[in-house]
């Protein structure tokens, strides 16, 4: 797979609903994989008005999505279960990131619009959104519960800077795998959720060794992640990061 530059193409997600503005889903979910080898695919547009949006609309258990770059998306018009990658994930995505934006059409809707994945009950690790989300949430919008079944993330974050959204789906995961980052150099709880900010005047002063190893704790900065000093984490090896 080459790089791939959308611009001017309106696409239809894959796997669509068939069925409009309904949540039954009635399309015909993705369970392959698709490795985008690190390659760039920007400019993605989507103003098709439905549930279940996003690259690609709904994966099941069997789908696997990896290396995949999404830079300046812009879904507009977006409902429930609307994701920069996924609408729906019930597979696993690894190393893959969004930018740009998802906006919604509805304003009472937020819960499962998100920078990467909609709603979520599959496995997330190693990603990372930093897009625009004006009412959604950062990373995932829902994170799925105990009767639809819970999802799983690891290793991965969201940036409360481009997203504007301080808090996504998944609070109920304590754990510092799964942070929001305002700017990398410490990290506080926030309601189950570790968010990390700018430590500043005095409580710098009182942590002047903190470190990005003490935010990211059991990262892995030599073969996954790289940071660069002053921006967010970036994956190695995948096109179109800043």
């Amino acid at each position: 797979m080459n790089d791939v530059d959308m611009t001017g193409i309106d696409f239809m997600p894959i796997a669509y609903n068939t069925v409009a503005n309904d949540n039954t889903y009635e399309g015909t979910a993705f369970s392959g994989s698709i490795n985008g080898n690190g390659n760039e695919i920007s400019n993605l547009t989507i103003t098709f008005n439905n549930r279940y949006i996003g690259l690609i609309a709904y994966t099941t258990a069997n789908a696997r999505l990896n290396n995949i770059a999404l830079t300046n998306i812009n879904i507009d018009n977006a409902e429930h279960f609307t994701g920069g990658l996924v609408g729906r994930n019930g597979g696993t995505i690894t190393r893959s990131y969004t930018t740009g934006t998802v906006d919604k059409e509805i304003l009472d809707i937020i819960s499962d619009i998100g920078g990467l994945v909609g709603f979520n009950r599959g496995t997330i690790l190693n990603s990372y959104a930093t897009g625009i989300i004006p009412d959604g949430r950062g990373f995932i919008g829902f994170n799925g519960n105990n009767s639809l079944g819970r999802g799983t993330v690891t290793n991965s974050y969201w940036y409360i800077g481009s997203s504007g959204r301080n808090a996504s789906g998944g609070e109920d995961l304590t754990n510092n795998n799964y942070t929001g980052v305002q700017s990398a150099n410490t990290i506080a709880d926030n309601g189950g959720t570790y968010q990390a900010s700018l430590k500043t005047g005095e409580d710098q002063q009182n942590n002047p060794t903190y470190t990005i190893g003490d935010v990211f704790v059991g990262w892995d900065f030599n073969n996954v992640w790289e940071f660069r000093e002053g921006q967010w984490p970036i994956l190695r090896g995948i096109e179109g990061q800043e």
